[in-house]
């Protein structure tokens, strides 16, 4: 069963830059503490919901860093049935094929 899931999981991260539709209303899992502050995204072409800071000062930005992908868990998620070692696997092809989408097209934070 890990197998196929692992499997499924690199085959759906070879396309992770693709275009993509828009994803299905769900529930608040309570990441954050305030929802408010996410409008609607415009279009299909964006998330559900987004946050802009109004105040940025987007062209003082130089460069990128992408954090490694982390997996949150709400209770009761079906995805503790899946061994740890398989989770961590997963978060790092996941964090890799992110990487490969930016290579060339943004600096690099090392």
């Amino acid at each position: 069963m890990a197998a196929q899931f692992l499997l499924a999981f690199v085959l759906l991260s070879i396309t992770a830059c693709a275009t993509t539709q828009q994803a299905n209303p769900v529930g608040r899992s309570g990441f954050l503490d305030d929802y408010s502050i996410l409008q609607k995204g415009a279009g299909d072409s964006e998330a559900l919901l987004r946050y802009v800071n109004p105040v940025a000062d987007w062209k003082q930005y130089t460069k990128v860093m992408i954090d490694p992908v982390q997996l949150w868990m709400g209770e009761g998620s079906s995805l503790r049935d899946i061994p740890q070692e398989d989770r961590i696997r997963l978060t790092s092809l996941l964090f890799g094929q992110i990487t490969k989408c930016f290579i060339g097209r943004l600096p690099d934070c090392s």
